[in-house]
């Protein structure tokens, strides 16, 4: 009987770069540096089973009494590290587990240089074409030939159709524009208005007074809209949106902050929507 393949690690390489990383360095920033006991605990937890592990309600009791922080402070952390992309919020929101693309990626470097077997099928965060090695090494050699031999009369056919194809591509791009970068950071906006915890971290983080309602960040968001169309930056992730929003937001002169968040709302009059109306 074939003894089971194993899936997990005696030990992980930490970098020496690790308290350069962004993401760290928020972690510290914003949580303190006993934040780090938390993740790394969590760390050595998840490559001892492999690549992820599932969050359940224990788990908090049992960082809390190992590291002796308080419970509240280990969901804290966790949270934050779901917000930072340190963990992947998606898979833990749809399936409850923790693990990211960076966990999955040393995972395979360790088990390559280790020459072990691997196999990130379950909560695949990495390219699906990497995720199986040793398996497909046998299917290059017989597909590389086949290559060759369809490759001379696939570029006499492609050459002939060029021109053909340059302007069906064109007529296509017409047809269908791409969305504009606007666009995408309205959907964050309205992404990010929607996210109760993102938006209590955010207002604790600025030492901001909790509104009774949402028009005073809508109004920070429409200036902040603003700034990027004048900046020509163009963010395609949220949590970098967001960081940048906070970021930007720590930047305003307090008077100037205040202004546009602690304002009393001015009575609505009948005008034609603007850009961003969704705000207002």
């Amino acid at each position: 009987m074939a003894r089971p393949i194993k899936t997990g690690l005696d030990y992980f390489p930490l970098d020496i770069d690790f308290f350069e990383d962004i993401k760290i360095r928020k972690l510290i920033k914003y949580l303190g540096a006993k934040s780090i006991s938390v993740y790394a605990y969590l760390l050595c937890k998840i490559y001892r089973e492999g690549y992820f592990i599932k969050w359940d309600i224990e788990l908090p009791f049992i960082i809390s009494e190992a590291t002796g922080l308080k419970e509240e402070y280990v969901n804290e952390v966790v949270k934050f590290c779901l917000r930072n992309d340190l963990f992947s919020e998606n898979l833990y929101n749809s399936k409850n587990i923790l693990s990211s693309k960076g966990i999955q990626e040393r995972y395979k470097l360790i088990c390559s240089t280790a020459k072990r077997k691997y196999n990130i099928s379950k909560h695949n965060l990495v390219n699906s074409e990497e995720t199986l090695v040793n398996s497909e090494e046998t299917l290059v050699n017989s597909e590389e030939t086949q290559v060759n031999s369809e490759f001379s009369t696939q570029s006499k056919v492609k050459e002939s159709k060029v021109n053909n194809t340059t302007e069906v591509v064109l007529e296509e791009s017409e047809k269908n524009p791409q969305p504009q970068n606007e666009e995408i950071h309205i959907k964050f906006c309205q992404e990010t208005l929607k996210s109760r915890n993102w938006i209590e971290a955010f207002l604790i983080n600025l030492k901001i007074p909790n509104s009774k309602n949402d028009i005073n960040l809508k109004r920070l968001l429409k200036e902040f809209l603003n700034h990027l169309i004048l900046e020509n930056k163009i963010h395609t992730k949220k949590n970098e949106f967001q960081s940048h929003f906070t970021s930007w937001c720590r930047k305003l002169d307090d008077s100037k902050l205040k202004e546009i968040y602690l304002k009393k709302s001015q009575p609505k009059k009948s005008q034609p929507k603007d850009d961003y109306y969704f705000l207002n």
